[in-house]
Order: structure tokens, then sequence, then C-alpha cells
């Protein structure tokens, strides 16, 4: 562990973070999610990989039916490793992913360059340079991480009058 660690801090330029990458190669539609399962009454042990992969592609699926105004960027709040992000692009919408983990920016930054990236926790953005900009605010699975008492009034500031707050947690 020492020499992992050692051999982390020479190369600092090199972000690599294991649980990212074990979830990426494990999920490879890189989604952080459970998934939406049609029917709740399948045990465990009748699952597969697919049928868990399926169930993730399906969350995304439904949730992303509720973005609906394309003509104004979406801020997805906790995008994790940005693939709802390139839903949404590749869906016609631009997205603006948002989280405070470094190894998952760099991820996206990578895999994703034309998605644009805010390194930051969502109640510590800069409401100034984000205010009314986002007909779609977008929390997928990332509202539980969240102070609502903090978040609650960044919500009005940033999205767009008529905007859409879309929320699954």
């Amino acid at each position: 562990a020492f020499s992992l660690h050692r051999n982390r801090r020479k190369n600092r330029h090199h972000v690599d973070d294991a649980q990212l990458k074990l979830y990426s190669e494990i999920l490879p539609k890189e989604f952080l999610h459970f998934g939406y399962f049609e029917d709740p009454g399948i045990l465990p042990d009748d699952m597969s990989l697919n049928d868990v992969l399926d169930a993730q592609q399906r969350y995304a699926e439904i949730v992303l039916d509720h973005v609906i105004d394309q003509s104004r960027p979406v801020l997805d709040i906790g995008c994790g490793m940005g693939a709802i992000s390139a839903m949404l692009q590749r869906r016609g919408f631009t997205p603006v992913a948002l989280t405070p983990d470094r190894f998952q920016i760099a991820h996206i930054n990578q895999k994703y360059p034309t998605i644009a990236t805010v390194q930051t926790k969502f109640e510590r953005l800069p409401v100034d340079d984000h205010r009314g900009k986002y007909g779609t605010l977008l929390n997928s699975e990332s509202l539980q991480y969240l102070k609502l008492d903090l978040v609650l009034p960044l919500i009005e500031q940033l999205l767009l009058p008529g905007g859409r707050w879309v929320v699954c947690d």
C-alpha cells in the first residue's frame, strides 16, 4: 500500500482512481446508479450483469425523457462519470457536468472532451457565473448528497423562467 501511495504521489499528473476504474470496467456504460427494474419482484440471484446494465440504461432514459428544453444548457448535478451528460449530448442537449470529484472530472474531460465540466460542490457553485443560465437542472441519484437548506435557494436563481428541475433519487 505504501508503494502504491508513493508512486501515486510521484505521478500526480496521472489521474487514476481505482474505484472509478473498477466501475468503468464492470459497468461499461459508466452509470453509477442501480437502475430501474420493471419487475421489482425479481430476486438478486436471478439477475445477470446484463440485467443490471439494461436496468441502468432504462433508468437513464426514463429520467432524460423529462428533460425537454434543448434550447438552453442542462446542469447535470453530481454527474458521476458523465454517462448521463453524454446521453444528453447525443440527444441534442448542451450538458454541463458538475461534480466535486477530481477523478470524475478528469475522466469526463478525457472521455467526453466536448462536455463542459464544473468541479465544485453544487452548494459552492458561483451563482453570479451561472444565474439564469439553465433550462434544466438535473439531480440523478445526487440530491441525497446535497445540503437542502443551501441547495433550494440556488435552484430558482440558476433556472431560467419556466425552467425545470428534474430529480430522481
